[in-house]
């Protein structure tokens, strides 16, 4: 794959990465409205909070590295550096020379668990209104 190509991957994953901001404010919405509903569900909807609080984290760190990465020619921070640091502070294994799309790929994976549990959210919100509807106290 040619340096402009894989620019073009990094480029497009981080602009497919900041499109995460909108599911982000989705699911502040939804956890709001799940602690208002209260009951059981609500402490099951904190753990899925934080699971998508560490998602988002992950993935707009991913979108300002995609970023950087695309930048390539202004030599701001080159793959193989990022991984050298990352492995000099702990955060991880060396990479053994990743490529683009593997790296791209991991980040669109983020962004799909990060979909799958904002549906698990809406499940989770959904049982609570029904368990809040059927229940004869109201909550």
């Amino acid at each position: 794959m040619t340096a402009h190509r894989l620019n073009a991957l990094a480029q497009t994953t981080a602009h497919l990465l900041a499109s995460a901001r909108h599911m982000a404010a989705g699911n502040a919405l939804l956890f709001v409205s799940a602690i208002c509903l209260g009951g059981h569900w609500a402490a099951v909807q904190v753990l899925l909070f934080v699971v998508l609080l560490y998602l988002h984290i992950r993935m707009d760190f991913d979108r300002r590295l995609f970023l950087e990465f695309a930048i390539l020619a202004s030599c701001h921070l080159r793959p193989e550096d990022f991984d050298a640091c990352r492995v000099a502070l702990g955060l991880g294994q060396p990479a053994n020379g990743a490529e683009m799309q593997q790296r791209c790929a991991g980040a669109v994976k983020l962004l799909k668990r990060a979909a799958f549990c904002t549906a698990l959210q809406c499940l989770l919100l959904l049982v609570q209104i029904l368990v809040s509807v059927a229940s004869p106290c109201g909550k």
